[in-house]
């Protein structure tokens, strides 16, 4: 009963101060309000405005000229529930020690702290708002953690929120959920939540949400630093929140295995200013994300499904996943109609990975799924993965561009490319560095710009609608091998070439084999001549089951030649190419008014049911026939000839050519040496075919220009070309256009 007096006998004493303060305004009082809560026996230990809860035994809100300095210590859980606009002076939440402290804000209850604040601990707005702007510094400690949830609005100023001393659980670091829910860190410009439970392993957890409705206002927001160890921030977007991260430049970890997630569910993201992104991982559900100033992006992974995008497009950028080594990780993935990975900004993905020494074989995975789309079609260089690892590319029912690559390279590990069920892959004037192997199947279509290999590359087609299209020369040289269960169809737009001498390494006698390109192509023979006996053969002897020389509306030019040994050159004898025929079809069409030259060498196709030697279709004195829709010719198309336009195309004449003795002659820009060119852009070489020793001359005539220019330099030459009066074409040939003239 006498600590009940003296408690009632404080709070009249205290009721008499303020009255004197408000009749006399010049009179100013500060109070220390401390939080005791039930210690003394009276108060519930829950409500702020309890005043037996503190141990002036009031309700410490300013009134007047009284202010208060108020204390919640570590430990305690506090519910402000003082109805209306109340202000305090300083305030303190908790301390720097490890002991959760907690401030609830009620509804329609609204507390702003005008002087300092050293909240170490938890604010939490359920309905009430809480607002501290007037320091700059108001968060301290390594444990903050600030909620907004049933409408409430906190607004708190600092420049940094630490979260690393919460390592001993699982904590939802920031938190806005509901309509009208807003939490206001907009001074913010770093937040670390680089914790770990170092050596434990336990992968903890961190999360910031904003959910249904809620909004998280991190303008300010320049480096956010992740987790480490195998620990997890997740950032949670969903049904209508939203996070304003405007002024993020970087996202990093502390180190180890430690990860940020961004996980989206029907919301959208945006990272105007997001240069650098480390050990992130995007997972999108009927959401978007915007990344368009991406200049450095490692070991981050990208999910999408239902109907989601993800752009970074608006700038170049370097992707690495060379810190991913310690498992197997699907690196992008888009799934489902109306799914768009858009990574066109990204000019180099280096997945040069390996667990070395533990040849556990790992994966890392491209997925396009279900009509997704992931379009890398400024990706230029790709670095496959070492050791014993591998990257996977899978296509399944779905698309992906990568038509400007134009580089696979690796070491131990392999790449897999893996199209099928109608899928569609684009590819650039590619050289595959790497052991690659490409599968096709269920009717899909793989396009490149150009092929050629340096390193083993094996191509399988495994349905009969799969196509193969290459736009420029396909080089399989003896690196690139083909097997054809699938019996489908290549499409070239360039000149073919090979070196193998194993027909079973490009067996193409049940393929329907297109040549279309707009310029000439030059076709390797390789087959063995045996007239046209073809029961005699025991394999495909290099030979198609139908050739189709043209597209519609647009005639292509072929001609044949034997430039390497193919393993079947026998006294004297060249390399022949068979036509075997195609589901019944005769194995040779020349459409649309094309041509195909014969180069001299044998020729044999199936016409009407019969092997037939082609150069018997010519009476004596014929060189070129009618045939199907085009023309039929025995030898090589002649550059100076009355239906070529274009003047010394085989750059045979001038002053002073260059012979066996002088090979090669160097001309500079602006020379006519050679007749009916101009020399552009830089210096080019004029070459004798004395100048070829290893590989021998690869042109039919017998002098040639070499393009390559000097070591700063491309060269060119050009020739006006006159045609119908009133029309001027100019015709250019430069290093990077080789097949221009025609």
């Amino acid at each position: 009963m006498d600590a009940k007096k003296t408690n009632h006998s404080q709070s009249i004493i205290f009721a008499l101060l303020v009255l004197l303060t408000i009749c006399s305004p010049a009179l100013a009082i500060t109070q220390n309000a401390v939080w005791d809560g039930s210690s003394d026996g009276d108060g519930d230990n829950v409500n702020w405005g309890d005043p037996f809860n503190w141990d002036k035994d009031v309700v410490p809100v300013n009134l007047g000229t009284v202010t208060f300095n108020v204390t919640i210590p570590a430990g305690k859980t506090v519910t402000y529930n003082v109805p209306g606009d109340s202000q305090i002076n300083n305030f303190t939440l908790g301390d720097s020690g490890s002991s959760d402290a907690q401030l609830i804000i009620s509804t329609d209850c609204n507390l702003e702290v005008l002087g300092t604040a050293d909240i170490y601990e938890l604010i939490n707005g359920n309905g009430g708002n809480f607002t501290s702007v007037a320091d700059s510094d108001s968060l301290d400690g390594t444990r903050n953690r600030v909620y907004a949830q049933n409408g409430s609005h906190i607004t708190i100023s600092d420049t940094e929120f630490n979260s690393t001393g919460l390592n001993g659980g699982n904590y939802t670091l920031l938190s806005s959920d509901g309509a009208g829910s807003v939490l206001e860190l907009s001074g913010m410009t770093d937040l670390n939540d680089g914790f770990s439970n170092t050596g434990y392993h336990v992968n903890l957890t961190h999360t910031i949400s904003a959910t249904n409705d809620g909004f998280i206002k991190m303008s300010e927001l320049i480096n956010l630093t992740g987790p480490g160890d195998t620990e997890a921030l997740n950032i949670n977007v969903n049904t209508g929140g939203s996070i304003d991260l405007g002024s993020l430049d970087t996202i990093s970890h502390a180190g180890g295995y430690g990860f940020t997630y961004f996980n989206l569910i029907d919301s959208t993201l945006s990272f105007p200013a997001l240069s650098i992104l480390e050990y992130t991982k995007f997972t999108l559900d009927n959401s978007t994300v915007n990344l368009p100033a991406l200049t450095v992006v490692n070991s981050s992974l990208f999910d999408l499904t239902n109907n989601s995008k993800a752009y970074a497009n608006s700038s170049s950028f370097t992707c690495s996943a060379t810190g991913l080594n310690w498992g197997s990780f699907t690196l992008f993935s888009s799934d489902g109609a109306g799914s768009i990975l858009d990574l066109s900004g990204m000019t180099s993905l280096n997945d040069g990975f390996s667990n070395t020494g533990y040849h556990v074989n790992l994966t890392h995975t491209i997925s396009a799924t279900n009509d997704g789309f992931i379009k890398m079609s400024e990706l230029i260089n790709l670095t496959g993965p070492g050791d014993t690892e591998a990257l996977n590319i899978d296509v399944n029912d779905a698309f992906i561009d990568m038509s400007s690559l134009d580089t696979i390279s690796g070491n131990s590990g392999r790449v897999y490319i893996n199209i099928d069920d109608r899928s569609e892959m684009f590819l650039g004037d590619i050289v595959f560095g790497d052991d690659v192997s490409v599968t096709l199947g269920g009717g899909s279509y793989l396009s490149s710009k150009g092929m050629a290999a340096t390193q083993p590359v094996s191509i399988t087609m495994d349905d009969p609608n799969d196509i193969l299209e290459v736009a420029g020369d396909f080089d399989l040289s003896d690196k690139i091998t083909v097997s054809n269960s699938g019996d489908g169809t290549f499409v070239f737009g360039g000149d073919l070439t090979y070196l193998h001498k194993d027909e079973t390494l490009f067996p193409l006698a049940n393929f329907r084999v297109y040549f279309n390109g707009r310029g000439p192509q030059s076709v390797e023979v390789g087959g063995l001549d045996v007239d046209v006996y073809t029961e005699f053969l025991n394999n495909d002897n290099f030979g198609y089951g139908q050739m189709i020389v043209g597209r519609c509306s647009q005639p292509s030019v072929v001609y044949m030649v034997d430039h390497v040994d193919n393993g079947n050159r026998s006294g004297g004898v060249p390399e022949a190419l068979y036509l075997f025929g195609k589901d019944g079809q005769d194995g040779l069409r020349i459409l649309y008014g094309s041509t195909l030259y014969m180069g001299n060498l044998p020729v044999y196709a199936l016409i009407g049911g019969v092997i037939t030697d082609l150069r018997t279709l010519f009476a004596p004195g014929e060189t070129c026939i009618p045939f199907d829709e085009g023309t039929l010719c025995l030898g090589y198309p002649d550059v100076d000839g009355p239906d070529n336009l274009i003047t010394n195309g085989g750059f045979e004449y001038g002053v002073n050519p260059p012979n066996a003795v002088d090979p090669c002659i160097p001309l500079p820009v602006d020379s006519n040496d050679i007749t009916g060119w101009t020399v552009v852009q830089d210096i080019i070489y004029w070459v004798h075919e004395a100048y070829f020793t290893d590989p021998l001359d690869p042109c039919d005539s017998e002098r040639t220009v070499e393009l390559s220019g000097t070591a700063t330099g491309k060269g060119g030459i050009s020739q006006q070309i006159e045609t119908v009066p009133g029309i001027c074409i100019m015709s250019s040939l430069t290093w990077e256009r080789i097949h221009t003239v025609t």
